[in-house]
């Protein structure tokens, strides 16, 4: 999904959501009082918040199937007509097809990039263990990366996380956010949730980053895990250049 520099920013509608928060806790949310000076960021000539509020309803898919070369040509022919103040795409931890995909043309182009399920769908939150199932009905069920195998050979991603978390003194969620800000300057997730704690989590996640060592440290333990399964059901999975 791209956005047109004329749309509105997501920082007005993440801090719509903070006040409406803000009216229901009476300003006692240290997190909250922290997010006033939350760091902005420019996209493609947009001012937001580091971090705003995601909406699953609006993510689609459109058209077929897109190699990689027409991917960026896509976004070069919009760009040219309008331009664009940012690209929006899923982008995780676990999944950083991006990087080698769009974020080069991005860049070059001065375009933000706006990642949807920066936390893999709570995986990397460390609410998830092996033993999880999910029912028909929620999201996750029919997912590669959920299936009751992946999840399993999956867990030592979300110890690495939450090594890093401790280490740094945050949450799992929050260290999920803060690898995704410390990665580029032009990134803004949007981490979705219908839960006013949680959102007051990753609040916390604003003022933390990574040196460029902690970096390089983090993908070296990275690179030695192996992970399993793919991000999408069959379908959008048919519809991604893999």
């Amino acid at each position: 999904m791209a956005a047109a520099g004329t749309m509105t920013g997501i920082g007005q509608v993440f801090a719509s959501t903070i006040s409406a928060k803000e009216d229901r806790t009476n300003g006692h949310s240290d997190n909250l009082k922290q997010s006033k000076d939350m760091e902005h960021r420019n996209l493609g000539g947009m001012e937001v918040s580091a971090i705003g509020l995601g909406c699953l309803p609006m993510v689609g898919y459109y058209g077929g199937k897109y190699e990689k070369k027409d991917m960026i040509t896509l976004i070069r022919r919009a760009h040219a007509v309008c331009p664009l103040s940012a690209v929006q795409s899923e982008y995780a931890i676990w999944w950083r097809e991006p990087e080698t995909k769009i974020f080069p043309t991005l860049q070059e182009l001065e375009i933000g990039f706006v990642p949807y399920c920066p936390l893999g769908r709570a995986f990397l939150t460390g609410t998830i263990n092996e033993n999880r199932r999910f029912q028909k009905g929620d999201r996750r069920w029919n997912l590669p990366q959920f299936q009751p195998e992946a999840l399993k050979h999956n867990m030592p991603l979300v110890h690495l996380v939450e090594k890093w978390a401790k280490r740094k003194g945050v949450t799992p969620a929050q260290f999920a956010l803060i690898w995704m800000l410390s990665r580029k300057p032009w990134i803004a997730p949007i981490p979705g949730t219908t839960n006013p704690d949680h959102l007051d989590d990753f609040l916390g996640a604003a003022s933390v980053r990574l040196t460029p060592y902690e970096m390089e440290e983090f993908d070296a333990d990275y690179a030695k895990i192996d992970l399993m399964g793919h991000r999408a059901d069959p379908f959008p999975e048919s519809q991604i250049d893999k």
